[in-house]
């Protein structure tokens, strides 16, 4: 028989035995603290490069640029880049702007006998160059940040304005102690929205807010006044602005017409002196040849008529030899003058001349 003792058999249960179970925890434990401690950042020496060395040429640039604004200018630059647009908000925007004023929308295509119109705006990727969406986003969020920045200005310098007035009327009226607790209840107030519509109807007034980008073009009149959300009183100036260009179109029409009546009058004018200055010389011209052809006349008929006669002279005698030859007949030409007239009344001579050979 062996002498050797019985071995427990194992339980079983899927975790084994509690004794097994707690040994693995220990060695779990032990393993985890021989573990080597994460690498701490080591400091730095001179063989390391520094911030500046590693940095892009733009970031150089900005560091420099940054390192001469103030402590305002820091803060205000600061706050600029905390604030952002959602850029859904902005995209959706733009898409809007691009479709409805800088270009039509899409007409509805038929779908058998009914039209399907799509209400659904357009998305700005489909409007504009593929990939540049974002690009177009993130530049027009800058310059809402710019121009709001700009209108917050212009509205603070409208709310000190009314806070001097509020403490000059106070002073005037109440005693220093209620002043100085006015002034100091105001100076505590934050920017209002009557405050940023004063300060925007200021600056377009004094023509140095364009409009924000993509911003539908509007005439606003200098001498109109920031008026209240009244449709009565934007119909009425409406209604003035319609009859003022009416009034001005009526006057650059009637000048126009004048205008052109006076260059006909002038044209008929001149018209009917050119024809006038022909009559005239046509007439003289008749006058002078009348004139010519009745001095020709009287010279003709002054002048005695003249005669020619010719008379052949008489054929030369044939010649006695065989050689002779017979001579042409010569002509002589009998020419009448007409002597000077006078006073004893002879009779007119007539010489003949005759050559023979």
């Amino acid at each position: 028989m062996d002498n050797r003792g019985v071995k427990r058999p194992r339980s079983s249960t899927p975790g084994g035995d509690d004794s097994t179970t707690k040994n693995k925890k220990d060695k779990l434990k032990k393993k985890k603290k021989n573990k080597p401690n994460p690498k701490k950042p080591e400091s730095k020496d001179e063989t390391t490069n520094s911030l500046e060395e590693t940095a892009t040429a733009d970031g150089r640039h900005m560091a420099k640029l940054l390192s001469t604004f103030s402590k305002i200018e820091m803060s205000r630059f600061e706050a600029f880049k905390r604030v952002s647009f959602p850029c859904d908000a902005i995209s959706d925007y733009v898409a809007h702007c691009l479709a409805t004023r800088q270009g039509a929308l899409p007409r509805p295509q038929p779908v058998g006998k009914f039209l399907n119109f799509d209400n659904q705006q357009p998305r700005l990727e489909d409007l504009v160059v593929p990939g540049q969406q974002e690009e177009i986003t993130t530049v027009v969020a800058t310059l809402a940040k710019a121009y709001a920045q700009r209108l917050v200005a212009a509205a603070k310098v409208v709310k000190q304005q009314q806070q001097q007035s509020a403490e000059e009327t106070s002073k005037s009226g109440e005693t220093t102690s209620t002043a100085s607790s006015n002034s100091n209840n105001n100076k505590e107030t934050a920017i209002q929205p009557e405050h940023v519509l004063q300060a925007f109807y200021a600056r377009r007034q004094q023509g140095q807010d364009p409009g924000f980008f993509l911003q539908a073009n509007e005439c606003i009149n200098i001498a109109t006044q920031p008026m209240d959300n009244n449709n009565a009183g934007k119909e009425q100036m409406k209604l003035v602005a319609a009859l003022a260009a009416q009034e001005e179109c009526d006057k650059t029409f009637k000048e126009y017409k004048e205008a052109y009546e006076k260059r006909k009058l002038d044209e008929s004018k001149r018209k009917a002196d050119n024809e006038s200055n022909k009559e005239k010389a046509n007439n003289d011209t008749e006058m002078k040849e009348e004139k010519m052809n009745t001095e020709m006349k009287e010279s003709d008929e002054e002048k005695p008529a003249t005669t020619t006669t010719e008379v052949k002279a008489p054929a030369a005698e044939e010649a006695t030899t065989n050689n002779a030859t017979t001579k042409p007949e010569d002509t002589t030409k009998t020419t009448t003058t007409k002597p000077e007239d006078s006073d004893s009344g002879d009779d007119d001579e007539i010489d003949l001349e005759m050559d023979e050979d």
